[in-house]
């Protein structure tokens, strides 16, 4: 039997799920943590930039009330961006200086440097990286003119120069930052010849080189720009990634004016639906596009046992566009309960995880994804000896901590499965799989990640007509109210007669608060820095607020 058991009033009720049907839709009538149609004038609520009313903004999980007995997707998601953040971080340390027998970036491009003459362009762009990365400042000298013009050009930019996110953490981190961003400046076919003569000069570095460019390529996909070894007329020393939201933005406008009511995200989310962009990895793809894969279910999101209403649709919907932007913190034992009166006893929808199972298979598919990929890459003794930073703390090895969150994703898929009354065949990974989710979702209300402030900004494009930059601002999470319900009722069984009330069951919706976050898009002319949106939060209370304060700066 697929389902469950419970006792009441002396009753033993048997609730086999197999047949259920769910419906999950968003509540029209709010409660006080929750959206209002009609507030009063006292009512904190205040009415946003779409005219509807909203709650008030929580800068993390774990301030919005976070329960142990119904975890939201989006609980499961910061969880998943904190750990990315701290897995990319380390990894970044790991691809500039080196691991065992693997050369580094910053050693590579030396090796590279020191075989260019002096005075040279290509030799002042590379004397410019090692300044960058070592926080230092090109001396006013001849030899060193080049690399001054490079950093001056460099520094120009705000949108290429400027750490953000991750990459504000630390000062290592920034200049990690600033030195992989210069090199993936341009270069002309004569200019690239030159870095490419080096490379096949000396056949280590050539063949350490390229490894290196495979493992960015497997992390964040295919490049945008060929590396200076491919015969082509703009190349890049290590290139940027594509993405698919790049390839959206040059597909539709190009050298285009770009329309002031454009939205990325709609634009994303009508493309996805109809087909003319389809998620699913390919072959040359790298970890980020199996991240966006795995949003991309939330568009999709009815599944065996499960129908979704359409505001409950709608706000997925939103919680794609945000989560793309980014992916991108009792005592009664001796007493006898007394109960009088005659009740029916319910039987309403169990849900301890939101019904998302496809969503959560395709999020850990990701992690096996990328653990394999750098086992293959660094070798499993590397993956397995290179320790994670945890707050301060010596973490798990990153083979591990890979491990533990695809069984933590890979759990919740495994529970809401089982809890739609599909549940998948129980194996040893699935087993283990949902004793992890089980084991966090008990203490997932301590979680140092789920207490992360969530404000961030990501850069979107530059609108060269009017010298502004379009961002996406996550501002942090409101709550809403899910109602679950039975389309199609579960077969119940009720054995011995009831010591109150009658055997007939009623079939009560099942209310649990989900997380949305709450993500504007707008122009602004000079980008804030994190800590300077979160003033924006905390000075202006709602998001057209903060929108229009952004806007003004």
């Amino acid at each position: 039997m697929t389902g469950y058991c419970f006792e009441q009033f002396g009753r033993r009720v048997v609730v086999d799920t197999a047949g259920q049907v769910l419906l999950a839709e968003l509540d029209d009538q709010a409660s006080g943590s929750e959206r209002t149609r009609d507030p009063s004038p006292e009512d904190p609520f205040r009415r946003n930039q779409d005219d509807s009313w909203r709650a008030p903004v929580h800068a993390s999980v774990s301030s919005a009330g976070l329960r142990c007995d119904f975890t939201p997707m989006f609980a499961l998601m910061a969880k998943r961006k904190a750990f990315d953040d701290r897995l990319l971080a380390r990894l970044e340390h790991v691809l500039h200086h080196g691991v065992a027998d693997r050369e580094g970036s910053v050693g590579l491009v030396d090796r590279i440097r020191r075989q260019l003459p002096s005075g040279t362009e290509m030799r002042g762009l590379l004397d410019a990286a090692l300044h960058l990365v070592r926080g230092s400042w090109p001396e006013q000298s001849a030899d060193e003119e080049s690399a001054r013009r490079w950093v001056a050009c460099f520094e120009v930019d705000p949108i290429q120069s400027q750490p953000i996110g991750v990459y504000t953490r630390s000062s290592a981190l920034q200049r990690i930052f600033r030195h992989d961003r210069l090199l993936q400046w341009r270069l002309g076919s004569s200019e690239a010849s030159a870095i490419a003569e080096v490379l096949r000069g000396e056949p280590t570095l050539l063949a350490a080189y390229r490894s290196h460019l495979v493992l960015i390529s497997r992390i964040n996909g295919p490049f945008a720009t060929p590396p200076v070894l491919e015969p082509e007329e703009l190349t890049a020393i290590f290139p940027a990634s594509d993405s698919m939201m790049a390839r959206l933005l040059e597909d539709r406008f190009g050298n285009r004016p770009i329309p002031h009511d454009f939205a990325l995200g709609a634009e994303l989310v009508a493309r996805i639906r109809d087909g003319r962009l389809p998620t699913e990895p390919g072959e040359d793809d790298g970890w980020y596009a199996y991240k966006l894969h795995a949003d991309a279910a939330l568009l999709s999101p009815c599944t065996e046992g499960l129908r979704v209403g359409p505001r409950y649709a709608e706000e997925l919907e939103q919680t794609f566009q945000s989560l793309i932007t980014c992916d991108r913190q009792t005592h009664v034992k001796q007493l006898e309960r007394l109960v009088l009166g005659g009740i029916p006893f319910s039987v309403a929808p169990r849900v301890t995880v939101e019904p998302l199972p496809d969503h959560y298979a395709r999020v850990a598919e990701g992690y096996r994804f990328l653990r394999e990929q750098l086992s293959e890459h660094l070798g499993v003794s590397v993956v397995r000896g290179i320790q994670i930073d945890d707050y301060g703390r010596v973490g798990p090895s990153i083979h591990d901590a890979l491990l533990e969150i695809e069984l933590l994703m890979r759990g919740a898929q495994v529970v809401s499965r089982a809890e739609l009354g599909h549940p998948l065949p129980s194996t040893t990974l699935h087993d283990a799989a949902q004793s992890v989710f089980r084991s966090w979702q008990r203490r997932s209300a301590d979680d140092p990640d789920l207490a992360l402030d969530l404000a961030a900004i990501t850069p979107i494009f530059y609108d060269i007509e009017r010298r502004t930059t379009r961002i996406c601002a996550t501002l942090g999470v409101e709550t809403r109210s899910l109602r679950f319900e039975f389309v199609e009722r579960p077969a119940v069984s009720v054995f011995g007669e009831a010591t109150h009330g009658s055997n007939e069951p009623s079939y009560p919706p099942a209310r649990h608060l989900v997380m949305c976050p709450i993500t504007i898009e707008c122009d602004v002319k000079t980008l804030p820095s994190r800590e300077q949106l979160r003033k924006l939060c905390d000075e202006h209370e709602h998001p057209a607020a903060i929108k229009a304060a952004l806007e003004a700066r």
